[in-house]
């Protein structure tokens, strides 16, 4: 049920931010790295992902049935 919600959840992000989530979280790669594979600069990969924690904080209890 989790790995739904988080699908779920997942393609709600843009492009950017899903791809940083995943070689993050699911590829283990730091910050440098992506930055690297999606040529643009480290501080692009952190914001993108600052936004992409927001968002998912504010949609995974929803998807839970639990509102924030």
């Amino acid at each position: 049920e989790l790995s739904n919600w988080l699908e779920v959840a997942l393609s709600k992000l843009s492009v950017e931010q899903r791809a940083v989530v995943e070689m993050t979280y699911y590829q283990g790669l730091h910050y440098n790295e992506i930055a690297k594979i999606m040529q643009c600069p480290e501080n692009t990969v952190k914001t993108r992902m600052f936004h992409a924690r927001k968002i998912l904080a504010r949609l995974l209890p929803e998807l839970n049935g639990r509102s924030k």
